[in-house]
């Protein structure tokens, strides 16, 4: 398994005002295409109407990967991260605890 993030991000309001559909998909297809060339794999993107802000799951091979994504992301000027957290994988996470007691 890589590395996999949570993070919430808030538009830049200025970025996406009186944009044509087509701006939209453009600044949105940029967006993804610095996740794809940095080797995210986007689990999820979904909408958090309790706080006004959009919620994805990323894997990348690695935790300077992810930080290359956001610093990238960030450079576009579209969006602002408010947080961001490492996802830990269960399974795995009990495996090493099986190994560590001695099972």
């Amino acid at each position: 398994m890589g590395h996999m993030q949570l993070s919430h991000t808030k538009i830049v309001p200025e970025a996406w005002q009186d944009l044509t559909p087509e701006q939209n998909d453009a600044q949105s297809a940029a967006i993804y295409e610095v996740i794809g060339r940095n080797g995210g794999d986007v689990k999820v993107v979904g909408w958090l109407p309790s706080n006004i802000s959009l919620v994805s799951v990323i894997e990348y091979p690695d935790e300077t990967a992810a930080k290359r994504s956001v610093a990238e992301i960030v450079a576009l000027g579209t969006l602002e991260f408010t947080s961001i957290q490492n996802i830990w994988d269960v399974g795995e996470w009990t495996q090493m605890l099986r190994a560590a007691n001695g099972g």
